[in-house]
Order: C-alpha cells, then sequence, then structure tokens
C-alpha cells in the first residue's frame, strides 16, 4: 500500500499536507479519487471548485500566498 496524498490537521485551522506522486496514473489517482469525494459530497466539492478557483484568479501570487501560510502557521504552533 502506498499513500499518495496525506493531510492531517497539526492544530486549530493548520494542516499539514504531503504528495507523494510518482508518475502521471499517480496524479490521475489522486484526482480520482477527489472527483469521487465530490460526488459524494456537495460540501467537499464547492469547497473544492472554490479553492481551485482562487488558486486559478492568483496563480502568480500562490508561491507568496503559501510562504506566508507556512510563516503564520510557524508562528501559530510555537505559542
Amino acid at each position: 500500500m502506498k499513500t499518495l496524498l496525506k493531510i492531517d490537521l497539526v492544530k486549530d485551522d493548520i494542516c499539514s499536507s504531503e504528495l507523494d506522486c510518482e508518475t502521471k496514473r499517480d496524479y490521475d489517482r489522486i484526482g480520482a479519487a477527489i472527483v469521487g469525494l465530490m460526488s459524494k459530497d456537495k460540501t467537499f466539492a464547492n469547497t473544492v471548485i472554490q479553492y481551485a478557483a482562487f488558486f486559478l484568479r492568483n496563480i502568480n501570487e500562490i508561491d507568496a500566498v503559501e510562504m506566508f501560510a507556512e510563516r503564520l502557521a510557524e508562528i501559530k504552533t510555537k505559542n
């Protein structure tokens, strides 16, 4: 068994995520799993779509947003 995507709730609203894909097929498996979850849970589906839209609108600034979020999480977990 191989874990392709792992998401852990660290503290409060802070999550840690890991992606372990080696092939296109691994990425396809994750995509198919997410679509399957979306079809079963409309709240999850709407949330994924909302964040995907945010990503697309801010694709050029995502690195800065991610660095800021990681810094806030680091500060929050140390307190």
